[in-house]
Order: C-alpha cells, then sequence, then structure tokens
C-alpha cells in the first residue's frame, strides 16, 4: 500500500488491521518520493485473518481513508 509519510499513518492502518481481527506478522517500509515533491511510504504487511471477508474489511477501510491498498 502506498500512504502520506505522516507521523500516526502507520499507528491508523494498524489499528484499522487489529479492528477486523488481522494480526500483522511482518511489515516492510520504504519512503518513496513522488513527483510533486510530497514524500509518501510504500507499506508491505503480511497478515494473519480468519478468513477473505477480514481482507475484504480491511481493505475497504483503508480505502475509505484514502489510502491505496493492493492485495498480492
Amino acid at each position: 500500500m502506498t500512504v502520506l509519510d505522516s507521523v500516526g499513518a502507520l499507528a491508523r492502518i494498524a489499528g484499522v488491521i487489529a479492528k477486523s481481527g488481522g494480526n500483522i506478522v511482518t511489515v516492510t517500509h520504504e519512503r518513496v518520493f513522488g513527483d510533486h515533491d510530497a514524500k509518501s511510504a510504500e507499506i508491505i504487511f503480511d497478515l494473519e485473518l480468519q478468513d477473505r471477508k477480514d481482507l475484504r474489511r480491511i481493505t475497504q477501510d483503508l480505502r475509505g481513508l484514502g489510502m491505496e491498498v493492493e492485495n498480492v
């Protein structure tokens, strides 16, 4: 996923994941600099979830917060 690299962004994402019962196994965080000089970060999460519904809920909630999410 790609997010604006700002204070609390990672905490907001973790909160959404936790709210849906997800467990974060690993996190990879890399800063990227976009075309408009705004700092953003690419974050990759490995999650443990109960089922695909949890993944859909998490994805929908994160997109609702304006975050770019890609499931692989």
